[in-house]
């Protein structure tokens, strides 16, 4: 018999032998490794375990591969087809049965235009906060808010920010650009820096928040700061976040889902725009995978994080009427532009034009001669008879299109349609009627609009109103929908027939007074 002993020396023996083995065999994949260990001196343990010595780095420390292998060794004991299963189950069935591949691909280019279009709107708001205090405090030029000065050197790529970028340059024209904030006088300016100076970093006014971060980073004091230093601060904050945004209107950023941030999706969630992502109810679980499969590849943006909750609370403190901020809705219109004032309005045809039916009468058959033997008679000539050609129907004229042929071949200055011709020209349907009573009360109140004619220019000669939501309006009664209308558009403003599929628009007024016998009726007029 073997000794235990002799057994014990034979196992120690083969054991060395099969370890050179190794290392001889190994010897390029060590080179390797030890040159991908980091620069410098690492403390390494004390080895005493039976398999390998070695070592390999893990968050910046030196981790033994026997504790690894330890680690491992059920696992890999285990066949990989309970853990195939597993995560079959929870990536692949669970996953995607709330938001399936097919979905997410149709809505994933809009969803990710939403994130960047919520986090410009917000950006913007912290550079009019900016803009307000630094005018303020005397600094005119320091927080400019003018369209070229924040949109400048924006090159969108996707139809959808092209809309945007279109419809936000009414919005600055019209309304931000001819905003004014005065100086503080004197005691108003001690009160602010009194209020300034007795906050904290945890203050709730996004700006004053700001500024104590800024502190922080530049070694600053901020109960001591002076108003040259508040000002040199704010012009810092305002063209970071211009810069931003212009990268974002760009598309160039990496921008997806803001996984770290939830409000933006919140946001996005109770706007109207996700209504068009929302159409198979799978809207809410498909920004939740969306974000959460893209974010491994977002950048941080630490400021955002704190900017946007301080942000989100201050607008609903000031009771704002878009808790998205002020340029989300100009980005937000592609639901009206796919059932917007003509678009949605397209499946409705114009009135047939019956085919004229030309009747010719059948000519009488010719006589067949008699043949008589008696003294010859002359045989008369067959009676032609005339053939009646009636005259074509002249094809149907619209009451509409009438004024406009009265109004050009008389030189008049204005024509009143007769309204009862104008209401048989075309008749809507109780299916119509059910179609578009959604959709048309939308877009009748003052809301929207007041934001058709801020950014697409509603009633003008480049925007017409479609007669078609005239008629519907006025066959239905809707007079709330009417006044909402003079009241926005005023009472003269341009409509294009789009009925009857024709583009060009005529000035008109719309009038219901004692004149028009308290019913409403369309004016043609002469511009």
């Amino acid at each position: 018999m073997i000794s235990a002993q002799k057994i014990k020396s034979i196992v120690l023996t083969l054991a060395v032998l099969s370890s050179t083995a190794v290392f001889s065999a190994e010897d390029n994949n060590l080179n390797e490794y030890y040159l991908g260990v980091f620069m410098g001196e690492k403390k390494t343990p004390n080895y005493s375990g039976p398999l390998d010595p070695r070592t390999e780095i893990s968050s910046g420390g030196l981790i033994l591969l026997d504790d690894i292998f330890k680690d491992q060794y059920l696992n890999q004991q285990i066949q990989d087809v309970p853990f195939s299963l597993h995560r079959y189950w929870f990536n692949e069935v669970v996953e995607k049965s709330t938001c399936p591949d097919s979905t997410l691909n149709e809505n994933m280019d809009y969803i990710r235009y939403l994130y960047r279009l919520v986090t410009m709107s917000y950006l913007f708001e912290g550079v009019k906060l900016n803009n307000k205090m630094a005018s303020q405090l005397g600094g005119k030029n320091i927080c400019s808010i003018s369209f070229k000065d924040v949109f400048q050197g924006c090159t969108p790529e996707s139809t959808d920010m092209k809309k945007f970028y279109e419809r936000v340059y009414g919005k600055f024209v019209n309304e931000i650009e001819k905003s004014h904030t005065p100086q503080l006088s004197k005691k108003d300016m001690a009160t602010f820096i009194d209020e300034f100076q007795g906050s904290t970093s945890l203050t709730s006014n996004p700006t004053f928040s700001r500024l104590h971060d800024w502190c922080i980073a530049n070694k600053k004091n901020c109960r001591a700061l002076k108003i040259e230093e508040i000002k040199e601060a704010l012009g810092g904050f305002c063209n970071d976040d211009k810069k931003m945004m212009k990268v974002l209107c760009s598309e160039k950023d990496n921008f997806y889902g803001l996984s770290g941030i939830s409000i933006a999706t919140d946001l996005i969630k109770t706007s109207n725009a996700f209504n068009l992502i929302n159409q198979t109810g799978m809207g809410e679980e498909c920004l939740r995978r969306y974000g959460k499969l893209f974010q491994g590849k977002e950048s941080p943006y630490a400021s955002l994080s704190k900017q946007y909750p301080l942000m989100y609370s201050y607008l609903l403190k000031n009771n704002t009427t878009y808790p998205q901020g002020e340029l989300f809705l100009p980005g937000a219109l592609k639901e009206f532009d796919m059932k917007g004032l003509s678009d949605f309005l397209s499946a409705l045809k114009p009135p047939k034009v019956e085919p004229v039916v030309i009747v010719r009468p059948k000519p009488k058959p010719k006589p067949k001669p008699v043949v008589v033997i008696a003294p010859k008679v002359e045989e008369k000539a067959p009676e032609v008879v005339p053939v009646v050609v009636a005259e074509p129907e002249k094809p149907h004229v619209s009451e509409f299109e009438h004024g406009v042929l009265e109004m050009k071949e008389k030189n008049l200055s204005s024509y009143s349609l007769d309204m009862d011709t104008f209401r048989d020209d075309f008749e809507f349907t109780s299916a119509m009627i059910a179609e578009l009573s959604g959709p048309i009360k939308k877009f009748q109140t003052r809301s929207a609009l007041n934001d058709m004619k801020s950014y697409d220019l509603l009633g003008s000669a480049e925007a017409p109103v479609g007669l078609v939501f005239l008629k519907f309006l006025i066959d239905t009664e809707n007079h709330q929908g009417l006044y909402n209308i003079v009241q926005v558009l005023g009472e003269k403003f341009y409509v294009s027939n789009d009925i009857e599929k024709k583009t060009t628009a005529h000035y008109i007024e719309l009038k219901n007074d004692a004149s028009t016998k308290n019913r409403w009726t369309i004016i043609m007029l002469k511009k």
